[in-house]
């Protein structure tokens, strides 16, 4: 399968949802989106493969709430010398669920841009997990500074292809169109929130995100380029798209 035909499969929920309330979140250059219902099975091994640098020695980790597979990440990432600390960690984890199946797979968030990381090596166990249909989506959050994120948004912004094109109002009902490199997507606000209610793509995925509303969630359309985040009433918090 081709980078194009990877690109359309790959649509994210996300990154952080209403559960994180009052929770911290790392404000990192980078996150990780991986679309399985075991996730145990792969994380691991794509932070082994993306060679990422964490410091200090041993690397630490924390979940931002409850995760479905919690246990089960935690024992694997332990016995390859991870350390559990709340506090401090390099790594943070939390998760969504899509409100349908997709099949699984997995991306890679760089300054706002869409990574195909296939190209270190992991385009065999790319399309191995793609023949399984999966609903959890698990962001791993890699290295940055940490932010709170304790309160409702009032405005989203929106970029496509790693530029900003527009600022909307949480505060009033509202719906837009933007044009994308594979037709339009159409954003509606109600209620304070956020959602996709249109978007020319394959799987759609994004269709399938519930609204948003809290300080750096997001949504991501990667095959048209296409990312809405909300942003705190005191300036945007996340620096991952800007």
């Amino acid at each position: 399968m081709d980078r194009r035909n990877f690109l359309k499969t790959v649509i994210l929920t996300p990154a952080i949802t209403s559960s994180l309330l009052g929770k911290e979140v790392l404000d990192s250059s980078k996150k990780l989106y991986l679309l399985t219902d075991e996730p145990e099975l792969y994380l691991p091994y794509l932070l082994k493969k993306l060679e990422l640098n964490f410091p200090g020695r041993p690397p630490t980790y924390s979940f931002l709430g409850p995760h479905p597979r919690e246990s089960k990440i935690a024992s694997v990432l332990e016995k390859l010398g991870w350390r559990r600390n709340p506090t401090r960690p390099n790594l943070q984890i939390n998760f969504s669920h899509l409100r349908k199946s997709s099949f699984a797979s997995f991306t890679l968030i760089d300054k706002g841009r869409v990574v195909d990381i296939r190209k270190f090596g992991l385009k065999k166990i790319w399309e191995e997990m793609a023949k399984s249909p999966a609903s959890l989506l698990t962001i791993a959050h890699l290295p940055g500074r940490s932010i709170s994120v304790n309160e409702p948004g009032n405005q989203a912004k929106v970029w496509i292809n790693g530029k900003l094109i527009d600022q909307i109002s949480l505060l009033k009902p509202i719906i837009k169109n933007y044009s994308t490199r594979l037709g339009y997507i159409t954003l509606q606000v109600r209620n304070g929130a956020v959602s996709i209610t249109h978007a020319d793509c394959r799987h759609k995925i994004c269709l399938s995100s519930s609204p948003i509303n809290i300080v750096g969630e997001r949504i991501i359309c990667a095959p048209n380029r296409f990312v809405v985040a909300i942003q705190s009433k005191k300036g945007i918090l996340d620096t991952v798209i800007g």
